[in-house]
């Protein structure tokens, strides 16, 4: 800010360079901060989903670790606004939670004895899966459906594809 003075009276205010950086400043915080506060819904998606996944490869890797347990993973909605997930060691119960509302997770696997076990998680429906000593994904239900598995298990949450092959390795994108 400089004064300018004029005929006995000081005059202050802002030059020219000081209001285009002002506006240069404003311009470059508005284009960083509007898209993370507009889209804090898929900042929420995302959260859900990297937790799914998280949890399904700490699952395997617990697996692996304790050599000579059974260990299950589990995942349900005990209310609308959250979801609820378990790692089970020996009916030893971890459990977390992650809020998010309006989420949808769909599942789908082969069976070894035939058919499929397919579905959609809604209040209170509970999917299963079990891994075996070596870490391989061997089991799944989901309270009406049970068996072995003969294929990879498709997770779709919230339109992200997730798949857990029958080696325990879960991963992004579809099954291959």
């Amino acid at each position: 800010m400089q004064a300018l003075q004029l005929g006995g009276a000081t005059q202050r205010g802002f030059t020219l360079i000081e209001m285009v950086a002002v506006l240069i400043m404003l311009g470059i915080l508005s284009a960083v901060a509007f898209p993370r506060f507009a889209g804090i819904s898929s900042y929420r998606d995302r959260v859900f989903q990297e937790t799914l996944l998280t949890s399904l490869r700490l699952s395997q890797r617990t697996a692996l670790s304790h050599n000579a347990s059974t260990i299950e993973w589990r995942l349900n909605r005990p209310a609308a606004e959250s979801w609820r997930y378990a790692i089970d060691i020996d009916s030893a119960e971890q459990v977390g939670e992650t809020q998010a509302s309006n989420h949808v997770v769909t599942y789908t696997a082969s069976l070894a004895a035939g058919g499929f076990i397919a579905g959609t998680l809604n209040l209170n429906n509970t999917l299963t899966l079990r891994y075996d000593s070596s870490g391989n994904l061997i089991w799944a239900g989901n309270g009406t459906v049970s068996g072995t598995l003969s294929s990879s298990m498709r997770l779709d949450a919230n339109g992200r594809l997730l798949c857990i092959s029958l080696t325990g390795f879960a991963y992004d994108g579809a099954c291959r």
